[in-house]
């Protein structure tokens, strides 16, 4: 399907007509990188994404991973992981919840 599995999607112009089937297969290649608890900079399971910062990779990505966890969830009922709360760090948040888990002070 159009979020990654190379699939084709109907898109629609502004007047409501159909326009030609696309294939979307890579979008673009990244790193992740995990961090298991205790031993990260926050205290918590970090999964962190490196994507080359165009808007469109990113927001394309976060809209991947929404999907991958609708489908998890549809093909089994007790899952481990889910991808539903993936979202940008907010500015500061790392250094927040690692204050709140007391892995640094503000001394």
């Amino acid at each position: 399907d159009a979020e990654g599995g190379g699939g084709a999607r109907t898109n629609k112009t502004q007047k409501g007509k159909r326009k030609k089937k696309v294939v979307v297969g890579v979008i673009d290649e990244g790193l992740i990188a995990y961090f298991k608890a205790p031993r990260s900079f926050t205290g918590e399971d970090v999964c962190e994404l490196h994507l080359h910062g165009s808007i469109a990779v990113c927001k394309k990505m976060l809209e991947v991973l929404a999907t991958m966890s609708d489908v998890d969830e549809k093909e089994s009922r007790k899952t481990s992981s889910s991808f539903r709360d993936v979202r940008p760090a907010e500015p500061g948040e790392f250094s927040k919840r690692a204050f709140l888990n007391k892995k640094m002070n503000l001394v």
